[in-house]
């Protein structure tokens, strides 16, 4: 590819305490081919030596890497205040968790998927490793349903794999299309995308993987996997029900971002009008509709059972 056609991709990476594996995900970045990168780093109150290592790259590349500091915010909002923050010039953007590996045409095959087939917004496939490299398996072992309804429930995509076109980072930095920053504390960076992604119709999806998605304990989000066991997958739903019971800020993920899509893209999201109906779960009739809509919930990609969705109903947990 002539150099002088190649795409400009804004990658945005939100870091926070990142020092073990930081080195081997920023080198995957600068390596990516057929593209011009310039990263974005905002440390979210790192008190190892995160900082340091990125400013030892920037020394060693100018011009290739941004670095702003701040208080510690957690990943949704550092995510969204980079994303607010990023110049409107590149081609393209894309979210990097600091950890992983990205394969050297990760974000070439994401553009071009998206030339392709006329989207806004892609998502693809990974392959997990461990903590030393070792692959545990894909993500997806089948394309998953990428509708409002997943992504309330559990968002079965990951950020780190997302790349999006100039147009759809002008549609998420408007400020009428801005949610409010509490839906944040129940919700990532990448549930908000998809989910205006999907309403608007301009996600697709690759089953192809071109990063390595490193899990380990430190890991910010823990992830029920298709390959994981049912006494796994049991165990990792009943801590979430358990923590959401005992702590309020981890409750009503699905009603917040039901909510504030609904707000921020009324006409887009009347053609889901069981969205208005999550945005507002306190309401008996709205409580009735939802039981009643669990058929459709499971059809669309719902993981849940139908007794945990009723219990999550009655106790104002959705």
């Amino acid at each position: 590819m002539d150099v002088s056609n190649r795409p400009s991709v804004a990658v945005l990476m939100s870091a926070y305490n990142g020092e073990k594996y930081l080195r081997e995900q920023v080198d995957s970045i600068l390596n990516q081919k057929d593209v011009d990168v310039r990263l974005f780093v905002r440390d979210d109150g790192s008190t190892d030596t995160t900082v340091d290592i990125i400013r030892g790259y920037m020394d060693a590349n100018p011009g290739k890497i941004s670095l702003t500091t701040g208080e510690n915010l957690g990943p949704g909002r550092s995510f969204m205040e980079l994303l607010y923050n990023a110049p409107d010039t590149y081609d393209y953007y894309a979210f990097s968790d600091q950890d992983d590996v990205w394969l050297a045409d990760k974000l070439i095959a994401g553009i071009t998927v998206l030339k392709a087939r006329g989207k806004e917004l892609y998502v693809g496939n990974m392959m997990c490793i461990d903590e030393n490299e070792k692959e545990t398996g894909l993500r997806h072992y089948a394309p998953p349903k990428i509708s409002p309804y997943t992504i309330m429930g559990m968002n079965p995509t990951h950020g780190c794999t997302l790349v999006f076109t100039n147009g759809f980072h002008a549609l998420l930095v408007e400020e009428r299309h801005r949610p409010n920053g509490i839906l944040f504390t129940t919700r990532y960076h990448d549930s908000w995308a998809m989910m205006v992604g999907s309403v608007l119709g301009v996600v697709t999806y690759d089953f192809n993987y071109h990063m390595l998605y490193r899990q380990h304990r430190n890991n910010e989000t823990q992830t029920v996997m298709q390959s994981d066991g049912i006494g796994k997958r049991i165990r990792k739903r009943a801590k979430n029900l358990s923590r959401k019971i005992r702590q309020r800020s981890r409750r009503n993920g699905r009603s917040k971002i039901a909510h504030e899509v609904v707000r921020a893209f009324p006409e887009e999201s009347a053609r889901f009008p069981y969205l208005a109906v999550y945005a507002e779960p306190r309401k008996l009739t709205n409580k009735i509709k939802l039981i009643q809509s669990y058929a459709d919930y499971r059809k669309n990609g719902g993981t849940q059972g139908f007794l945990s969705f009723c219990l999550y109903v009655c106790l104002n947990l959705i």
